[in-house]
């Protein structure tokens, strides 16, 4: 055993620019590994989970070192790899290194940090006068020492007992600790079994009699175990406790008396959460000639560059190919990411991997709870011979512990869901799972029939492979798009409900052949703005300076910024009339307003309002897949990758505000949400058709939709990127700056704008006031940096790093908050 003195650096979840370095205490230094948890003291007395970085003997210069208190790992639970991608997402985004742990790491890995409390050992209560509350909670403490502050509050049935324990503590009669538990709960399931003491005939018969005259309750449980074991085709089973009860009407009374008595035995079972697939496995579907040379271009690609591009329209049959990919892959022994920008796509692509991988696939996205996490971490720690194969998930999957990985699937790259707004670090999933694809010389194939620009760039200049996939699966035809003109139809006043005719008739039509109808609108809530015909007052958020949305459901008006909800007003609160007039559609009015024009069709929304809980998306996917419901309404989460067989019109009751939205990136999100919506309808049976309502039908965006013409799209664009360096031609950092106070928030944005810019120059733009400038009573401010895509990115990283950080430290803007924002979308 080395006697040299070792120190930690510990990854903690915290704020803090760097991590801190701990003394390993003596007779550990053989134990620990970077990629443990471990249990460390920051700050006076709180305890923390920190992830060990890296372990040396060059103790910190500025502070004494604290020792490690404990280790909580035998093997490491964060790999090297996941490590170095951290760092690298630290520097790229411009983050913190806690920021990074808490988004990466499951919540239930790490510990969970409760105070108790205890009478001071040095005190002498009989020369002390005490009050009421505090004799009260010294003779609890004397009769159970270590009681938490959740615990004394209700005892002395005062909400905030903070400031009694300060005082106490200051007057020197009790004492604080922390007491580290793990949030972690395995899950586990109860069995029974008759003892074998009654495990004849006879002895049973007898059991039965004496309890019959004593129990009865005892009889219907006893019983309901027999007939659970009759169920299961035995006699006295193992069989579990849930399905008893389930016949006792969940009533577990006589159940726990015959445990007690020790007439029935209890079995504790740990079990997964997550149980896999059960079902029988299929062969693969026959790759067209389209699909099959498309396969082989991807492989040749690899030989010249590790990331391809998959371009293939809608419904091209590009998840085919993928699965082809992924056997060659996971038949050598390696581990495939497969990752997609919705939770309500993945329900559906999860189901066809099972039903051609079997149960070697795991999911991981935000809806699973805490536990259920902590286990897909796990098996996939275990690595491809011991967990999972195949990985699907939301964005967050990117951080999972991967020991083997061999391919990396990025489906609908281009959406902006994988990028991750809130909070920091603020990544985008594609290109973090192509640095963590780099690590293991993995392969990534990104898939999209609308690329964004940049990954369409990097294709065609030659960074990465590209592969196109001109044509349907089984030749089917893309669907014809059509534009209604909103402006003629409120002339001629054939408007019903801001529906056309044209729409009202197809609609009606497609209902009459038995089909399916998608009706998009990427705004959820009733109506999006309620205004005063006499004086034009809008009611708007107290919190944001944004116009309220209501909801009829909850009979509310909702903020979308900061969640603030209101009741409705009956009069204007500016004029006191009592016309106001609601304007717009959210996807709640379209839904009711289908429901009066279609009463005997079956209507369901998917937006964020109907999709709160894990299984809420896969149970309206579910019913609209089977044909139990006729019409889906929903925002832009139908949009993409799901895959539904009997659409055949798809409706866009109004697109201006999807082009009209004042950004660089305005037309592309356009012409990306109109041409994947569309390719909804028509994908298998009846040629598809698709309707756009819209003020400008002939706008060039609307124009190359209806001709499903996405390189001359990308061919216009890049002048207008180029003239005003915009991506590709340039990487951007936005800078947010907020202060509760107007005139600081100008005063901090102008400060920090002017100090950037000595080294910055033109590269930078602001500071300005975003369009929605005060957010939950926080004013805005923005600051646009434009920089060459060159090695020099890094420097000018470094640069204004080291400035916010200055800018942060200086006493007249220390409480203006700062956000940092590379590559936003």
């Amino acid at each position: 055993m080395s006697e040299q003195t070792l120190f930690a650096d510990v990854i903690l979840p915290l704020y803090v620019p760097k991590t801190y370095t701990y003394r390993v205490p003596a007779g550990w230094e053989e134990y620990v590994k970077p990629g443990q948890r471990v249990v460390v003291q920051f700050g006076k007395t709180k305890l923390y989970t920190g992830i060990l970085k890296t372990v040396h003997a060059v103790p910190p210069r500025h502070y004494q070192a604290k020792y490690l208190e404990n280790i909580l790992d035998e093997k490491p639970i964060v790999t090297a790899h996941q490590l170095e991608l951290w760092d690298w997402v630290v520097s790229y985004y411009m983050c913190y290194p806690g920021e990074v742990f808490n988004v990466a790491l499951p919540g239930n890995l790490k510990l969970n940090s409760e105070t108790k409390f205890f009478i001071d050992p040095e005190v002498e209560l009989s020369e002390i006068a005490l009050n009421e509350n505090e004799q009260l909670l010294l003779d609890a403490l004397d009769a159970r020492p270590g009681i938490s502050v959740v615990e004394i509050s209700d005892l002395l049935k005062i909400k905030n007992v903070q400031p009694f324990l300060k005082k106490l503590i200051e007057k020197k009669l009790i004492t604080s600790e922390e007491e580290i538990k793990s949030r972690y709960k395995p899950k586990i399931e109860h069995y029974l079994q008759l003892n074998p003491v009654y495990a004849t005939d006879e002895k049973l018969n007898n059991l039965l009699t004496v309890l019959e005259k004593r129990a009865p309750k005892q009889v219907d449980a006893l019983m309901a175990y027999l007939k659970t074991c009759q169920a299961e085709k035995g006699k006295f089973l193992t069989v579990k406790k849930d399905n008893v009860t389930h016949l006792l009407g969940e009533n577990e009374s006589g159940i726990n008396a015959l445990v007690k008595k020790e007439i029935l035995l209890v079995e504790k079972v740990r079990v997964e959460r997550n149980r896999g697939f059960a079902g029988s496995i299929n062969e693969f579907n026959a790759l067209n000639p389209e699909q099959e040379a498309a396969l082989q271009e991807i492989k040749t690609s690899f030989d010249k560059s590790s990331i391809t591009l998959l371009h293939g329209v809608t419904a091209s049959g590009k998840t085919e190919v993928y699965f082809r990919l992924i056997k060659e892959m996971i038949d050598t022994g390696q581990q495939v990411l497969f990752l997609l920008p919705e939770i309500a796509i993945t329900a559906q692509m999860v189901d066809r991997l099972n039903r051609v991988f079997g149960n070697v696939v795991g999911v991981y996205h935000s809806r699973f709870n805490p536990n259920e996490r902590v286990e897909v971490w796990m098996k996939t720690l275990a690595g491809p011979h011991n967990g999972y194969k195949i990985i699907i998930g939301a964005r967050s999957a990117v951080f999972l512990p991967f020991v083997n990985l061999g391919l990396v699937i990025v489906d609908e790259e281009h959406e902006q869901s994988f990028k991750q707004q809130q909070p920091s670090p603020r990544y985008n999933a594609r290109d973090v799972a192509i640095v963590l694809a780099r690590q293991f010389n993995a392969k990534v194939v990104l898939g999209s029939a609308t690329p964004s620009v940049e990954t369409f760039s990097n294709a065609t200049n030659g960074k990465y492979g590209y592969v196109v996939m001109k044509q349907r699966f089984a030749h089917g035809d893309l669907p014809v798009i059509q534009t209604i003109d909103l402006k003629e139809e409120r002339k001629k006043k054939t408007l019903h409900e801001d529906f056309s005719p044209q729409l009202i008739d197809a609609i009606a039509k497609t209902l009459a052949d038995r089909q399916q109808v998608i009706v998009f609108q990427n705004r959820r809530g009733y109506t999006p703005l309620w205004i005063c015909d006499d004086c034009g007052w809008v009611p708007e958020c107290t919190n944001c300076n944004v116009s309220l949305t209501y909801h009829k459901f909850s009979h509310q008006l909702i903020c979308h910024y900061c969640n603030t909800k209101y009741a409705p007003n009956a009069r204007c609160n500016s004029c006191g009339s009592n016309k106001l007039r609601m304007i717009g559609l959210g996807t709640e009015k379209i839904e009711e307003t289908l429901k009066l024009f279609f009463p005997d069709a079956k209507v369901g929304r998917m937006d964020l309002d109907t999709t709160r809980n894990k299984e809420s998306y896969r149970q309206i996917i579910d019913e609209f897949e089977q044909g139990r419901m006729d019409i889906l309404v929903g925002t832009q989460m139908i949009t993409k990758g799901l895959d539904f067989s009997n659409v055949s019109l798809v409706a866009i009751p109004y697109a201006d505000a999807i082009l009209r939205f004042p950004e660089f990136r305005a037309f592309e999100k356009a012409f990306q949400l109109f041409t994947q919506v569309a390719g909804r309808a028509g994908r298998k049976g009846a040629k598809g058709k698709v309707l756009i309502q819209t003020n400008d039908p002939q706008h060039p965006v609307l124009e190359l939709v209806k001709k499903h013409d996405f390189s001359t799209f990308y061919e216009d664009e890049l002048p207008e990127r180029k003239k005003y360096f915009y991506p590709p031609y340039s990487r951007i950092i936005e800078i947010e700056l907020s202060h509760k106070d107007e005139e600081h928030a100008g005063k901090a944005a102008k400060y920090l704008a002017a100090v950037l810019r000595e080294k910055l120059g033109k590269r930078l733009l602001g500071p300005e006031k975003p369009i929605v400038n005060r957010v939950m009573n926080m004013y805005l401010e923005t600051i646009i940096i434009k920089i060459e895509k060159t090695e020099e990115f890094g420097e000018f990283k470094k640069f204004i790093a080291h400035t916010i950080d200055e800018f942060r430290a200086f006493s007249d803007y220390k409480n203006t908050r700062v956000i940092v924002d590379v590559d936003p979308l």
